[in-house]
């Protein structure tokens, strides 16, 4: 485990931080702040756009989206919120970049992804094996691994089955879709097609719940966000530094802008417009990050408690409809990881 920490000191170290925040500056002002224009280029015309930027969606959607916003708010504060905020605007505008010229490559090169602009526009091979090795391990273990361990964790216990079962049914329900035709690819952005606009649905209005049942003051709240992220007492007590840090970090991993993995989906499913590809992949980084984060950040705010799961069920019970809400935040959970370990 030492061994661990110092790899993840060193890769999500001060240096990743200031180089995602200079990146995104860069490309923010090179691309005459896209994320206030992206909307312009937003087409669906393209065959498959829809099942490209659902299972975008659901790759990025997934449990981060609520565990790791309770999870910044409890290690940085909730000023952390803020600095989520600043890591999708900017990673708004890295999105848009890594899709754009992603699928100009892939349109001129062939090939999917960044392992194609790696190879043939910096013309480096070696880097475009060690991206693909390192993706495919982010995948299996950040990725997979961690939404199979929140599917089982909310299953478990809801259900009283062993952890063994769950991930077995886990498995089954993927191999599923995964097996159910010639190609997993047009399977997988079916399927996200119809669960993705419900599984937002579903939380978002959950969460919804929980702010109204609480008589959370919305204004207040955001004001509290940031007078947090830049509070006297932040910076005397050295939180100012760990609420940049931690929410710069989960931000990122919220959204994936800049990982590129939204670029092999949008290019698997067919986007041939590296305008349009860019525009949704800057408009997939606003609702996964700016809007659920934020919905989040609200309900663990109005309850007071970061245990997310106790505030979906504390803030229902007050209507005495308790086992409503751990319905809900059950039945999300599993749905947001099941999406995006098909994603």
């Amino acid at each position: 485990m030492e061994v661990l920490d110092k790899i993840n000191s060193v890769i999500w170290g001060s240096f990743t931080v200031i180089l995602i925040l200079v990146i995104g500056i860069y490309f923010t002002v090179k691309s005459r702040f896209i994320q206030f224009t992206f909307i312009k280029k937003l087409s669906l015309k393209k065959q498959g756009s829809i099942g490209a930027v659902t299972a975008a969606l659901a790759a990025s959607l997934g449990t981060g989206n609520i565990t790791s916003c309770a999870a910044a708010i409890a290690v940085g504060g909730i000023g952390a919120i803020f600095w989520m905020w600043v890591s999708a605007f900017f990673g708004m505008a890295i999105a848009y970049a890594e899709n754009h010229v992603g699928i100009s490559c892939i349109q001129k090169y062939g090939g999917s992804g960044p392992m194609s602009y790696m190879e043939n526009m910096i013309g480096s091979k070696v880097l475009a094996v060690i991206y693909a090795i390192g993706c495919g391990a982010t995948a299996l273990f950040v990725g997979s691994a961690t939404q199979a361990t929140a599917f089982v964790t909310a299953v478990s216990p809801y259900f009283n089955i062993s952890s063994l079962l769950a991930a077995l049914i886990l498995a089954a329900i993927t191999a599923v879709i995964l097996l159910s035709g010639s190609n997993a690819v047009s399977a997988v952005m079916s399927l996200t097609e119809k669960i993705v606009p419900f599984m937002g649905v579903l939380y978002m209005g959950g969460a919804a719940a929980v702010i109204a049942f609480t008589h959370c003051n919305v204004l207040d709240a955001l004001g509290n966000i940031i007078r947090d992220a830049f509070s006297s007492s932040a910076v005397s007590g050295g939180m100012l530094s760990s609420a940049i840090s931690i929410g710069l970090r989960r931000g990122v991993f919220s959204n994936e802008a800049g990982m590129g993995s939204s670029v092999m989906v949008h290019s698997c499913g067919g986007m041939t417009s590296a305008e349009t590809a860019g525009a949704w992949g800057s408009f997939e980084v606003f609702p996964d990050t700016i809007i659920c984060c934020t919905v989040t950040a609200l309900a663990v705010i109005a309850v007071g408690e970061t245990d997310i799961t106790y505030v979906f069920s504390s803030a229902f019970s007050a209507i005495g409809a308790e086992i409503i809400g751990r319905v809900i935040i059950t039945a999300s959970i599993c749905l947001f990881a099941y999406a995006s370990i098909l994603g």
